[in-house]
């Protein structure tokens, strides 16, 4: 169920390299791989160079459409409560069952990386906290201080379509029995002089409170379900006084009250009835927040209605993470830019541009630097990460595959690009991916994949590679699976050796390496089709195929051309006193161990044996 914005951002990426412009920098875009990670999501990585320099950004992002009825979106924390840490990999890997997939996504809110200990009991470590608003499946995991309003935030509705705020606020109210109204200060957050504080599971094992107040458990009626508007109908299953720390569970959550709230809430008893009302308002308009995970607090959100911010950003060039959606929500965008390194960052106004340039319409800044990590099922953190290793992180959201049953069996197949550029007699081993009737990636190197295509567009050589002689398709079949990928000849590149000069002996069948540039690919070069010749044949010979071998000692060049093009290659034949010794001629012979003596001159190595095993 592919929509037409995803359409129209792979139509854009068919092309190897095209153009953006970043704050009036113009930089090119290569588009390195673009290939589905899951139902309804395409995943691109791309490099992008700047034109008058040689600084260069490489950044990865996930388009994910929202409509396919296989694909939702949920928000992670880390080691699955409020105060921890956890690699974005681990937490996929901990959610993922046989038919829920957690399949690819990015890491989220700032988080705290010291203990605070605002309020906490002593046994509370607040280190991994993240610093916003945070919500998982319809219910607030995390409200803190000022409800998180003075915070961007990223996430989705419970209808699944994409959210993004400048500002945001929360009204929790519960109304007793008597119909007495309080409002509820904080979610999973701590409680302080005078406030009343809703626990669940996401706090962790219990409430971490002191004995100075009052909770109460309470459990949804039957049919009820959480949600971050709306009113809830709820039951007292368990009354605590004077104890604190209540224990929490799944199916079960604590009003917990000091001071006035606890004096409030006293009155309440196991079987009472109570109701909850609570609204979210996203820029002041009410929504059902089912997943969201907090942003920068800077003045301005980096995409606001199609107008990247012009001020209130951060100008330092650092690693970035970015959430966006389209105009109508349907299509989520996934960003990360690496920097630190080779890859130079940007600041978040070029992240807005970027994100944009993707098809978001609107779009927040998450943490970056060394948090900055996009996850891919089967390979882990995809960018490169300033920290030189993956990071635990306070949460992350990703893209989530639920399947109405468990299937293990490739029935698709597709290259990592869905259409190669190459030069005529341009070689190359298209690297396949396998995937299920759902369009989850079950296997990322499927081996054994036949390539049939019309000879006038190509053949397969005899490693099995593909060779391009003009445009077309490729065909991919293992078994019943199959695939195609397009073939887009591009004219006039220039060809040439790889290396300028080697060594040779009589009997080394070196195979003279060929190849071409297109954008910032290598691509190899079919020895065969080129035209080869030696300068003097007494010193060295090449054949047809481009096999080049010594025929006595001396310097001699080769030439290849193919349309009108030619290449030198300089040759050194060095023929040894002695036949040479070849390694696996040894090692067959397992009950045996071997140990290589040679002087300065490698021509003489000697080979000793020194022992059975």
């Amino acid at each position: 169920m592919k929509r037409i914005l995803l359409s129209l951002i792979s139509l854009l990426c068919i092309a190897s390299t095209y153009a953006i412009s970043l704050n009036g920098r113009e930089y090119t875009i290569d588009t390195l791989s673009m290939y589905p990670v899951g139902p309804g999501t395409t995943f691109y990585e791309l490099r992008m160079q700047r034109i008058d320099a040689v600084s260069r950004l490489d950044c990865w992002l996930l388009a994910v459409d929202t409509r396919d009825p296989y694909v939702s979106i949920e928000q992670v924390l880390g080691t699955g409560k409020i105060n921890g840490t956890e690699r974005p990999s681990a937490m996929a890997n901990r959610s993922t069952t046989a038919n829920k997939i957690f399949f690819a996504g990015s890491n989220g809110d700032f988080f705290l990386t010291k203990d605070d200990q605002i309020g906490a009991t002593s046994e509370y470590n607040e280190v991994g906290m993240p610093a916003g608003t945070t919500i998982a499946n319809g219910e607030y995991a995390l409200t803190p201080d000022g409800a998180g309003g003075g915070r961007r935030a990223g996430g989705v509705d419970a209808d699944g379509k994409g959210v993004t705020s400048y500002t945001h606020n929360i009204s929790m109210k519960v109304v007793l029995a008597d119909n007495t109204t309080l409002n509820i200060n904080h979610a999973n957050y701590s409680r302080r002089e005078n406030e009343l504080v809703l626990y669940n599971f996401h706090n962790g094992a219990t409430t971490f409170t002191n004995a100075y107040g009052n909770e109460v458990q309470i459990q949804l009626l039957e049919g009820e379900k959480w949600n971050t508007t709306g009113i809830m109908k709820a039951k007292v299953t368990k009354v605590e006084n004077g104890v604190g720390s209540m224990s929490l569970d799944k199916n079960h959550a604590v009003l917990s009250g000091h001071g006035t709230m606890a004096e409030a809430i006293s009155g309440l008893k196991v079987g009472d009835e109570i109701t909850l009302d609570f609204e979210m308002r996203l820029d002041n308009e009410i929504v059902n927040v089912a997943q969201m995970i907090g942003g920068d607090h800077y003045s301005a959100m980096i995409l606001e209605d199609g107008v990247i911010a012009q001020k209130g950003y951060w100008d330092e060039l650092h690693p970035r993470t970015a959430f966006g959606q389209s105009a109508e929500g349907d299509t989520l965008i996934f960003c990360v830019v690496d920097g630190r390194g080779k890859s130079i960052g940007c600041n978040t106004q070029d992240l807005g541009s970027i994100i944009q340039h993707y098809g978001a319409y609107k779009a927040v800044n998450w943490d970056g630097g060394g948090s900055s990590c996009m996850y891919i099922r089967h390979f882990g953190q995809v960018n490169d990460g300033s920290d030189g290793k993956e990071r635990a992180v306070g949460n992350a959201m990703f893209a989530v595959a639920t399947l109405p049953e468990v299937d293990n069996e490739i029935t698709m197949l597709r290259a990592y690009s869905s259409t190669l550029n190459l030069p005529k007699y341009g070689v190359h081993a298209p690297k396949i991916l396998g995937y299920n009737k759902y369009d989850v990636l079950l296997e990322p190197d499927v081996q054994g994949v036949e390539l049939l295509c019309d000879p006038k567009v190509g053949y397969v050589n005899e490693d099995g590679a593909f060779v391009c002689l003009g445009n077309g398709v490729i065909t991919l079949q293992k078994g019943e699976a199959k695939g195609q990928v397009q073939v887009r000849l591009v004219e006039n590149v220039a060809i040439g050796m790889r290396l300028d000069t080697v060594i040779v002996y009589d009997k080394s069948n070196y195979p003279v390496e060929v190849e071409s540039t297109v954008g910032k690919n290598v691509i190899g070069i079919q020895p065969s089709a080129l035209e080869w010749s030696v300068k003097d044949e007494a010193i060295a010979m090449v054949d047809e195929n481009g096999i080049l071998n010594g025929v006595s000692n001396g310097i001699t060049e080769i030439y290849g051309s193919l349309n009108g093009q030619i290449d030198t290659l300089v040759v050194k034949v060095m023929i040894p006193d002695s036949n040479p010794l070849y390694f696996d001629d040894f090692v067959k012979d397992y009950d045996s161990r071997w140990s290589m003596k040679a002087s300065n001159n490698a021509w003489n190595a000697e080979m000793q044996e020194i022992g059975g095993k």
